[in-house]
């Protein structure tokens, strides 16, 4: 570069590519004599760097939580992301995962399967709340940036309600046995129980006791196994567990009618009880038939 002798020169950097540091030696203003050549340099360095991503869950319902979350990673320096990026890691509560990056660079989280939890937190937390927000990597061992997850997990319960009705009611007694199976997180069977009910005062409404933690969004089936003898068995109920709350408990209501046995038909159906109120009579003619023959006889 020609310049005029005698100018006094200033070097900056106004692109270091994404560098972590960058030096410039001599870093003050130089002058520049006639016949001279003035040397600058600048050095750009891109230092490793790690960065953490830990997981947590909590709620009454974490017990229901998967064993580990896919979340995204993604990493910029000079407002372009760097190769390699974004990387997924699966990251198991409590153990946190380290990303190898570059110092200085802008890195930010976002899980990409919460595993059906009630509520999804990010410390730092983004601006616009999609994700977590950025921490600046650093090449310090022992202070690592660090990007949290948190999934929470509601829970709620489920109650199993019986109705006893019918002119038979007040003589069944049970026991009324029925199977819960309840879906959630792609799990068919996140949760299995058996649930017995028995009728042991004058009261035709059975109540189970509540069956908690649930996780909220869990969907349940409740199936009758043993209706205690009752006309018929009734369906099937699903219920989803919506309230994180306990008191507001998800109900499978079944309804069992049993008819006494003074009302149930003749055994045998309608041909059979209009062959007996035939037989009746004939036997009614006969008797009658043998009481004239005995009168003229007499006679």
């Amino acid at each position: 570069m020609n310049i005029a002798a005698g100018a006094e020169c200033t070097v900056a950097e106004t692109d270091d590519g994404g560098a972590s540091t960058v030096t410039i030696d001599p870093d003050e203003p130089i002058s520049v004599d006639a016949d001279q050549t003035a040397t600058v340099t600048v050095t750009n360095s891109f230092d490793p760097a790690v960065i953490r991503v830990d997981k947590r869950v909590d709620g009454d319902a974490a017990a229901f939580a998967p064993d580990t979350f896919p979340i995204a990673v993604t990493c910029s320096a000079d407002g372009a992301v760097l190769p390699g990026f974004p990387v997924m890691v699966e990251v198991t509560p409590g153990t946190p995962a380290e990303i190898d990056t570059l110092s200085g660079a802008d890195c930010s989280a976002i899980e990409t399967d919460t595993g059906q939890a009630t509520e999804v937190t990010y410390d730092p937390p983004a601006a616009d709340g999609d994700g977590s927000g950025p921490v600046v990597a650093t090449d310090d061992p022992d202070a690592p940036a660090t990007i949290t997850v948190t999934n929470t997990y509601g829970a709620g319960a489920l109650q199993v309600l019986k109705r006893i009705d019918g002119t038979g009611a007040s003589s069944a007694t049970g026991p009324f046995v029925f199977g819960v199976v309840c879906a959630f997180n792609d799990d068919d069977e996140a949760y299995t129980d058996t649930v017995t009910l028995r009728k042991t005062g004058t009261s035709l409404v059975l109540r189970s006791e509540l069956i908690a933690p649930l996780p909220v969004g869990a969907v349940c089936t409740v199936s009758e196994t043993d209706d205690g003898g009752a006309d018929q068995t009734p369906p099937p109920v699903t219920v989803t567990i919506q309230s994180a709350a306990v008191e507001q408990a998800a109900v499978a209501q079944f309804v069992n009618t049993f008819t006494a046995a003074e009302d149930l038909p003749v055994t045998g159906g309608p041909g059979i009880a209009w062959g007996a109120l035939a037989a009746a009579a004939v036997m009614i003619g006969i008797g009658i038939l043998l009481a004239v023959r005995r009168r003229r006889h007499t006679e």
